[in-house]
């Protein structure tokens, strides 16, 4: 049992708040992360113009305002910054959010949790811009969510075995031509997340049901052919989220 020293849930607000900005710094520390790792880059050293070079300052990189005050541009030679900085800092403050408050306001699991989607967020980006999952980024994925387990004593077993043997037997089946190794290490970790075996399987479901419905969307925009790869991790996340939300509601809903 945790202690109610660790709790905010007689400051919902202060909670709100404080997690809302934890996940912004998150964010932009995310947008290096996603930047540079494709590149083969050190994470370490000041932040430069990707067009200019300049070296940003202090004033330039604070989160989400500094994009707002100087009009999505580079001071120095007013390119347009990319959207993505933004939307990943931003989203990345909404996923601590969402972290806090299903954890009851819980600060620890919810640090665990908001740390854990977050960098789900970020193998999204790196798996929909390259098609690559880095291990930087899942291995720390899957140690986290079984920290965040452990908060919910027994360990949970049987949902990350299936998660790993799904994509594993996938893997071996094609010989790596339908899903990578790093997707299975995501379908362990995501069983660690969701720790109920059966919520396991909602969020797989929902993954491929909403991957079939945005690829056929593609397909008849002429924007994809069936041949073209179409990143799945993205899909992963998204039903991962709902499944976090209104897991157990959908599975009554199935059941009655």
């Amino acid at each position: 049992m945790l202690s109610p020293m660790l709790s905010l849930g007689d400051y919902p607000v202060l909670g709100s708040l404080l997690f809302l900005a934890i996940g912004v710094v998150m964010g932009s520390f995310g947008t290096v992360l996603v930047s540079r790792l494709p590149q083969g880059r050190t994470i370490l050293g000041r932040s430069q113009c990707p067009r200019c070079g300049k070296t940003l300052g202090p004033a330039e990189l604070v989160p989400l305002l500094s994009f707002a005050v100087q009009g999505g541009r580079c001071r120095s030679c007013e390119s347009r910054i990319p959207w993505l900085y933004p939307i990943v800092e931003a989203f990345s403050a909404l996923l601590f959010l969402l972290a806090f408050l299903r954890q009851g306001m819980w600060v620890l699991p919810g640090l665990a949790l908001g740390v854990v989607l977050w960098l789900f967020l970020l193998v999204t980006i790196m798996d929909a811009q390259t098609g690559f999952i880095s291990d930087y980024l899942s291995f720390p994925f899957l140690v986290l969510s079984v920290v965040y387990a452990l908060f919910f004593p027994p360990l949970p077993i049987i949902a990350p075995l299936i998660g790993a043997g799904f994509f594993a037997a996938q893997w071996a089946g094609s010989r790596g031509k339908w899903v990578g190794s790093g997707d299975i290490i995501i379908g362990a970790g995501m069983g660690f997340l969701l720790r109920d075996w059966r919520l396991l399987v909602i969020a797989l479901f929902l993954a491929y049901i909403i991957g079939a419905l945005t690829a056929l969307v593609l397909i008849l925009f002429k924007k994809k052919t069936i041949k073209d790869r179409l990143a799945f991790v993205p899909f992963l996340f998204v039903a991962t989220l709902i499944t976090l939300i209104a897991g157990y509601d959908i599975l009554d809903f199935y059941i009655f």
